[in-house]
């Protein structure tokens, strides 16, 4: 499926690479201009070729999404936490970890964005007891409003 759209984005001009991944129910393709081209018209090359070659797009692309990236854009470091005792240290806690590692980072110098991808993030679960609801006469609504405020206010 990809190897169609390969050939036709590396005719546009300015093309120094082309790189693709494909996945079940998607592709990545990845377009690497040569250094000092221009951006906006790269951008427009590739929507040019895109849109005037519809046709020749495999009918199973329904759709695609053009994303700038620039060269600042691309991680130049990639920490991977991994547990070797996975049921005593499992997703959750190196999600934890890689948070509070992640406030550590983004404290450096110069900085530009720090991301943590994977793992089990945080969540709550709260459940309702109808019957000490009703003695107060407050309902679910009532809480869950009362949660969006407090929420909206910490904001």
């Amino acid at each position: 499926m990809v190897v169609p759209i390969e050939k036709l984005l590396s005719q546009i001009p300015g093309i120094e690479h082309v790189y693709s991944q494909s996945h079940p129910n998607r592709a990545l393709v990845t377009l690497a201009f040569y250094v000092g081209e221009d951006r906006e018209n790269s951008l427009l090359n590739t929507y040019n070729k895109l849109y005037a070659n519809q046709d020749k797009v495999p009918a199973v692309v329904n759709r695609w999404q053009v994303k700038p990236v620039e060269v600042d854009d691309v991680p130049i470091v990639v920490y991977a936490l991994v547990s070797t005792v996975p049921e005593v240290v499992g997703d959750y806690e190196l999600r934890r970890l890689a948070d509070e590692v992640a406030s550590i980072l983004q404290g450096v110098r110069e900085t530009s964005e720090v991301q943590v991808v994977g793992g089990r993030a945080r969540s709550i679960q709260i459940l309702f007891d109808p019957l000490r609801l009703a003695a107060r006469q407050t309902t679910m609504l009532d809480v869950v409003t009362a949660m969006t405020l407090s929420n909206d206010l910490k904001s």
